[in-house]
């Protein structure tokens, strides 16, 4: 990937700060052929958008690489600083959410939590979700979320941190089934089964 992406760089007689939102996206999983040291000169504005085409990406990058990449999305002339951030913006970014600083996803808030993709929890190091996701943080995950845990991530996991990724998992089943039962007629509802009954005694009384 580095031979290509130096090759890429001489042919078009471009420097890494020069790179266009076209020449970021074309490069796709490329991208890991740049140094740390390097992506930190790319622009922050177009890396957010090329963001778009990359979002979806399995990048072959190192923890160095994606934490590089995502410490320029979090650059003023980007998205701003991490603690600004919406769940929209994790959501944006796709599997580069797998990149940010240790620091950074220890202090997510739960509307934050909600905006990483099922794909980029999956694509986390698994001692790497052991540590910086406490139990409570992680019981903030939606099903899709919680399913996304890899088999890997869970061995890593405590005993606490388990329960609370198998809470996330099956409550949300739980709480699937009981809008189906709510949004059932009313006629099988068990209060209106009662009542039901309740008035056909009385009126089998009446007759006899």
């Amino acid at each position: 990937m580095r031979a290509v992406v130096l090759s890429v760089m001489q042919k078009s007689r471009m420097k890494v700060e020069q790179l266009t939102v076209v020449d970021l996206a074309t490069l796709g999983h490329l991208i890991c052929g740049l140094h740390p040291s390097e992506i930190k000169r790319l622009s922050p504005y177009n890396l957010s958008v090329a963001v778009l085409f990359l979002r979806e990406s399995s990048l072959p990058c190192t923890e160095q690489q994606m934490e590089a990449l995502t410490n320029c999305l979090a650059r003023a002339e980007a998205f701003g600083p991490f603690s600004a951030w919406g769940p929209e913006i994790f959501t944006e970014i796709g599997t580069l959410a797998a990149g940010l600083p240790d620091i950074v996803l220890s202090a997510l808030l739960q509307e934050q939590m909600e905006g990483i993709t099922p794909e980029a929890v999956a694509l986390m190091s698994p001692k790497k979700m052991a540590v910086v996701f406490s139990a409570v943080q992680l019981s903030w995950l939606n099903v899709e979320q919680a399913w996304a845990v890899t088999e890997e991530q869970w061995v890593e996991l405590d005993a606490e941190q388990r329960h609370a990724v198998g809470l996330a998992r099956y409550e949300g089943d739980v709480l699937m089934e009981l809008r189906g039962r709510n949004s059932a007629p009313s006629a099988l509802h068990p209060d209106s089964f009662v009542l039901f009954s309740l008035a056909l005694c009385l009126l089998l009384q009446q007759l006899i």
